[in-house]
């Protein structure tokens, strides 16, 4: 049909995205670099290309819900409170969407605690949730600013400090290694 416009995916959801992000300066980006490093520890634990996909996309879309201001500004605190009240939102709005409905999921859990005192929605929580939350609090941790490698060290002994309570220890690892390889 004459006139059709022709985009894809993940064009689309980099657009909505950096949207959301605009709402808040100083949320600026936050989905996209969330989605980066999400993506670059699901391809280092060498999960499917399907997989790496989804945890990017619901990296991009993890905060969807969070639509008052004054909820967006809570989310710029390493330990949130009621983090599963803009996460419940954000999977109601995307669960209707075929394309979308996996990520829904991850999007639903993206601030389990892996000791699970989150109080969570109930159910099972996907691995790819457990990724994204480690994501999500490391990008929190950075100060911007400030020189980064200056702040490598302290970022990694608060997510290490942080093991086996808040995060998976075996995504923790993984992170881990990715920093000492750059």
């Amino acid at each position: 049909m004459k006139g059709d416009i022709d985009v894809s995916l993940s064009d689309m959801v980099v657009c909505l995205s950096k949207a959301v992000d605009a709402i808040d300066p100083a949320l600026n980006f936050h989905h996209v670099r969330v989605a980066y490093l999400a993506h670059s520890i699901a391809a280092e634990l060498n999960m499917g290309r399907e997989e790496q996909n989804n945890v990017l996309l619901s990296g991009l879309l993890h905060d969807i819900g969070a639509i008052s201001l004054k909820e967006r500004m809570n989310l710029c605190n390493f330990e949130t409170t009621n983090p599963s009240r803009h996460a419940n939102i954000g999977y109601r709005l995307l669960k209707g969407f075929n394309l979308f409905s996996k990520m829904a999921t991850i999007v639903r859990y993206h601030h389990a605690r892996w000791d699970n005192t989150s109080g969570s929605a109930g159910g099972i929580v996907p691995f790819e949730s457990y990724i994204l939350h480690l994501a999500d609090r490391k990008i929190l941790l950075i100060e911007e600013g400030k020189e980064i490698l200056g702040q490598v060290k302290g970022i990694c002994s608060q997510i290490e400090k942080e093991s086996n309570k808040m995060f998976m220890p075996m995504i923790v690892e993984v992170f881990k290694k990715m920093v000492e390889k750059n």
